[in-house]
């Protein structure tokens, strides 16, 4: 709720008076606060960039931890795309590797309520639900996995949630299919694949 000197330097048309202002605020000052509040997230045009941290495995002889940050875009209302740059050390059989890993990724946020998966209120966007799709390149110091190569393709598909903290600042969790292979530009036989889940969990903010 506004207090009064606020109240009384808004005309009844919205627009900031002059004359009512409180000392050292300008009109152009009053005006903005009074009609610029902060963008939605979901909302169309609108940029958010984010860190998070990871673990994946394939349950077999590949592991690896990961962080990342990246930045996104709505294109329009709850679709997003993104870029993200991933730091991942690699746990395998034989050598372990670290690697640089850019991807791009596209998120549909199918479903936001004030409660997950409870009400979904007009304009209640407290949690959101998401469906993604991304791929990428990893270059690594050694051949992931052992016998394949140090360059692969990162294609990637899972599902996750937001959760508002405020209006700038959001918790993000995903779980995702997170494939490493070189979709055989190297020839057949050194394309060993690995196919593995990936947990991500991080913050967003305001851009």
């Amino acid at each position: 709720m506004l207090g009064g000197g606020w109240s009384n330097a808004l005309a009844a048309d919205g627009q900031a008076d002059p004359l009512l202002a409180p000392a050292g605020l300008s009109e152009a000052t009053l005006a903005a606060e009074s009609t610029s509040p902060q963008s939605a997230f979901g909302e169309a045009k609108t940029w958010w960039w984010n860190a998070t941290v990871g673990v994946a495995s394939d349950f077999d002889d590949i592991d690896d931890a990961n962080a990342s940050v990246g930045i996104s875009y709505f294109a329009a209302e709850d679709v997003e795309v993104g870029g993200d740059l991933l730091l991942r050390y690699v746990v395998q059989d034989g050598n372990d590797a670290l690697a640089l890993n850019p991807q791009v990724a596209f998120r549909w946020h199918f479903w936001k309520g004030a409660t997950l998966f409870g009400s979904s209120a007009e304009g209640a966007n407290t949690w959101t639900a998401f469906l993604e799709v991304g791929i990428g390149v990893m270059v690594s110091t050694d051949d992931v996995p052992p016998a394949a190569t140090s360059i692969n393709f990162t294609p990637r598909a899972g599902a996750g949630v937001t959760y508002a903290l405020n209006d700038t600042t959001r918790l993000l969790a995903s779980l995702r299919w997170s494939h490493v292979s070189n979709a055989d530009i190297f020839g057949n036989d050194d394309n060993v694949g690995s196919d593995g889940v990936m947990l991500t969990v991080g913050c967003i903010w305001a851009w």
